[in-house]
């Protein structure tokens, strides 16, 4: 149940915002600055760069601009460069919330969880509504009490986890349409629900998080989070059909969400064997027909478990709604050679072929060896 890897907002706040400003900077200094942060937008870092260096070479002491470079420095994965001049920026401006918060999710990025932290939290006390920080601060607390749980140490897991639930209210409160918020509220309480003993408490728990991925979801149906997260609930509640359906949505959104291609098989098993379950399974399939991608994952899932005859439809239905679907091609192959069903062993190895523009040499070339094969 409990999910390793949570996203960590990244979303950096590049103007001073509410933070206070000591001195009216230099008017071709903000120029530059305007310019510098609208091409970090861009993605333009090389641009980004000139312009910020322009910045600093009319006002040398720009904490704006030497955070920016932070930014482009983290951008280029070059970290030290970034904790230089996020802390320049932070000598200019002690109260400059933003650099705080960009220096915490470098060290957060490295496991440094505590100290981490200790910039987020030192950025909430000089601005409050800095939603990066709070949610950041928050994630923090959720590692931490991840590696407590890890060693066993579920009282301070727990202390942590109500942590991490204040701050993400607290959020919730500034900022009512932040889905992320409501996803990882949604996993903070399936955590706790997954460490009380206390029946009355856990029903409590599994209700409110399904409350939150519903919220989520209502936010943005696009969050395949969201839906990895409801079909945990469902699970646990067990409603397989139901939470088959959740994350067969979730890898329409993600088809690559390894959570959800392990739920959704096991959804699958545990349909298949209670009464009236796989009707409800097929069901479930009807209603959500159209995505090629979600079948191919299902498809990949069902035959990592070994479950081979069902993958096999769930790969034939994905190429029928998108025949260019190069790995379901190469699977059906790979499959169809290993019970000497050379026809069509051939045929899905041709159009693998054909299709694949990612060249996967290890796969072309075992394509190339089903072919030679089946043709003697």
């Amino acid at each position: 149940m409990q999910r390793t890897a949570l996203i960590l907002a990244t979303l950096f706040c590049l103007l001073m915002g509410s933070c206070f400003k000591r001195h009216v900077p230099n008017e071709n200094a903000l120029l530059q600055q305007k310019s510098c942060i609208e091409s970090i937008e861009l993605k333009d870092y090389q641009r980004a760069q000139t312009h910020c260096e322009l910045c600093l070479e009319y006002e040398s002491s720009m904490p704006q601009c030497l955070n920016a470079i932070g930014l482009i420095a983290l951008a280029m994965n070059d970290e030290p460069k970034a904790i230089k001049f996020f802390s320049q920026a932070l000598r200019q401006d002690n109260d400059f919330c933003e650099a705080r918060n960009n220096l915490g999710v470098t060290y957060f990025s490295h496991g440094e969880f505590n100290k981490a932290l200790k910039y987020f939290d030192r950025a909430l006390a000089i601005n409050p509504s800095n939603t990066d920080a709070r949610y950041n601060s928050a994630l923090s607390h959720f590692r931490i009490a991840e590696r407590f749980r890890a060693y066993g140490q579920f009282n301070k897991s727990v202390r942590h986890l109500l942590v991490a639930k204040e701050q993400i209210n607290k959020l919730l409160a500034l900022e009512p349409t932040y889905s992320h918020a409501f996803r990882d509220l949604g996993l903070i309480e399936l955590n706790l629900y997954d460490q009380t003993e206390f029946e009355e408490e856990s029903k409590s728990m599994l209700a409110e998080a399904e409350k939150a991925f519903a919220n989520c979801l209502a936010v943005d149906r696009s969050n395949d989070g969201c839906y990895e997260g409801m079909g945990q609930v469902k699970t646990e509640q067990a409603k397989f059909s139901e939470a088959f359906a959740q994350y067969f949505l979730c890898l329409t959104f993600d088809p690559d969400n390894t959570l959800c291609r392990k739920g959704i098989v096991f959804a699958f098993e545990k349909s298949a064997q209670a009464e009236g379950g796989y009707e409800g399974f097929k069901d479930q399939l009807h209603k959500n027909p159209g995505n090629a991608l979600a079948h191919e994952a299902f498809c990949s899932a069902l035959f990592e478990r070994g479950l081979d005859s069902e993958a096999v439809r769930q790969c034939e239905l994905a190429i029928s709604l998108k025949p260019q679907l190069c790995w379901a091609h190469y699977r059906l192959a790979d499959y169809f050679a290993s019970v000497f069903n050379a026809k069509r062993a051939r045929e899905h190895c041709q159009e693998y072929l054909i299709c694949d523009r990612d060249n996967k040499l290890d796969k072309q070339r075992k394509c190339q060896e089903i072919i030679s094969l089946v043709k003697r």
